[in-house]
């Protein structure tokens, strides 16, 4: 429902041709040029984030800097949510996440956002709690975690 939208929400991206792609967007919602390893906001500003489909396209050490960021930024106690491309258990959905891996490994310039990453153990280390985790296996096999920022 159309009421159901935040009042207020604020977007980043590191890549100005994405930012050139988002359309008119509703009063009080922007968007602008970020990363999210070093985010232009204050201690504390947001009560919810998402961290859709970029987790898994940073250089893996620079993961538990990004979810430090995300930490920072959020209320005490905020939400968290992250969509990233995962390797099923089992199924058809894993073939298709292994084959999409596999190729995102041999030519990360390329295919790297494909590459799967199950964040659940660095939002843990980062000291996140999990809430609830949910596979969305429209497109490529995804899993989407919400977690509650740390409280102090």
């Amino acid at each position: 429902r159309r009421d159901d939208r935040p009042r207020r929400a604020t977007g980043i991206d590191s890549s100005p041709a994405m930012l050139a792609r988002v359309p008119p967007l509703p009063p009080a919602w922007s968007v602008r040029l970020g990363d999210v390893r070093q985010l232009p906001f204050g201690d504390s500003e947001f009560d919810v984030a998402t961290a859709s489909y970029v987790l898994h396209v940073l250089p893996p050490a620079d993961l538990a800097i990004a979810l430090a960021e995300l930490a920072r930024v959020l209320q005490p106690a905020g939400r968290l949510v992250t969509v990233t491309p995962a390797m099923p258990d089992r199924g058809v959905a894993r073939l298709l996440a292994r084959g999409s891996d596999a190729l995102a490994r041999r030519n990360p310039e390329r295919y790297g956002g494909l590459r799967a990453l199950d964040p659940r153990p660095a939002l843990q280390d980062a000291g996140f709690v999990l809430l609830h985790v949910r596979w969305s296996l429209r497109g490529y096999p995804s899993l989407l975690v919400l977690a509650r920022s740390p409280t102090t």
